[in-house]
Parts: C-alpha cells; structure tokens; sequence
C-alpha cells in the first residue's frame, strides 16, 4: 500500500495534536491517518498516499475553471468539512493548496497544521499567544481579528475557494496587511464568471458569520 509520510516539528506538541485531530475523522474526502511513529528520535504521521496534484496547481495550469466543475469539486469540499465539524473539528486552513485532486475526480482534504478542536485547543500553540496564523486570502474576517473559530469561518474559507476556481484568483489580493484589511472592512469583488454560482459565493463571503449558510443549504 503506498502511502505519504510527514515529519512532524520536533520537540513541539503541535504535530502530535495535528496528528491526533486528524485521524478522528474518517471520509473519503479527508485525508486518512493510519500511524505516528517514533523513529531516530524523530515523529512521522503516516497518511494515504494521493498521487493527484492540487487545486491550486490546476488553477495555475488553466487559470480557472467553469462553473460546474467548481460546483461539483465545492458539493465534494462540502461533504468533507461535514465530516470534519462532525468530529468537532475546525480545519481553519480551507485553501486550494489543501485540496488534492484525484485522476478519477476526488477532491480530498489535507494539511491540519493550523486546525482546532474544542477539546484540544488549537494545533498551533501561537494562536493561543494572539497571533493571526493562515493564509490571509483564505482567512474569515472571525479569524483575522483572533477570534475563536468556528464551522463557519470554514465555510467562508469555501466561498473563497469556490471564488478562486471560477475567477481564477481570490476575493482579495495584495500584499498581507492589504489582504487582511480588505478581508475585514472591504465586500468581495462581484464575481463576473460565476453563472449561477454567485449569488451563493455572496453567501459565503458574508462578514457576519451568522449570515453563512448551513451545510445543507450550500448543497441545495
């Protein structure tokens, strides 16, 4: 069986915890953990092997995609992140760079280096300290100002994604501190190649995370 295998930091518990949090869930969108070892003094994560490139790949090869090829890569995103927030989980790094595609069209989530659990606390331990961790153009406003995440900033990270695949960048763009600030003050630029898609991503991209949608009306 092939499989990925990943050095985790050494002497620091955030690798454990990513380790630990990401094998509660178990979905053929997730990415699955099936060991941690100790060898040479050194933790290793042992995961499924996914042989496709990433979104953020593709997206680089072809600059964007059509509507219902992102429509049906976001229905399989969406899943996912049920199955993650089932677990009490918040991935908090929801991203094209995170989403591998498979030859037969899977879409599978990985990398929970900067998730949460309400009974773990986050992965990164500088979070705790007050500071931002992510990626600004994938980040909700919630997790800009520290607050403390939840399902929903997920769901915003998704409408940034599900943005980026049809309009072949993301809402904001900039350098960090631009990006940040935008996220926080400014609306997202209306989508012009979106098609029926965008009156969700306006949804999505709500600063108020009381306004997003639930799971089940993103699906319908």
């Amino acid at each position: 069986r092939d499989v990925a295998v990943k050095r985790l930091p050494d002497r620091r518990p955030d690798g454990l915890v990513e380790a630990r949090i990401a094998a509660r869930v178990r979905h053929p969108s997730v990415v699955t953990v099936h060991d941690l070892i100790e060898h040479d003094g050194s933790s290793w994560m042992v995961m499924d092997y996914y042989p496709g490139g990433t979104l953020a790949a593709l997206l680089q090869e072809q600059a964007r995609l059509p509507p219902p090829v992102i429509a049906a890569l976001g229905l399989q995103l969406v899943t996912a992140l049920d199955a993650v927030h089932a677990a009490g989980i918040v991935h908090c790094d929801v991203k094209p760079a995170n989403l591998l595609l498979g030859a037969d069209g899977r879409l599978v989530l990985v990398d929970f280096g900067i998730a949460e659990a309400g009974d773990s606390g986050p992965v990164n331990p500088v979070r705790d300290e007050g500071f931002v961790v992510g990626s600004p153009a994938y980040m909700a406003p919630e997790l800009v100002r520290g607050e403390t995440a939840s399902p929903a900033a997920d769901v915003w990270s998704l409408g940034a994604t599900l943005y980026a695949g049809v309009e072949g960048r993301p809402p904001y763009a900039g350098d960090a501190v631009e990006i940040l600030a935008a996220v926080l003050n400014d609306p997202p630029p209306p989508a012009r190649r979106a098609g029926p898609l965008a009156p969700l991503l306006d949804r999505l991209l709500a600063k108020d995370p009381a306004e997003r949608p639930a799971h089940a009306a993103i699906r319908t």
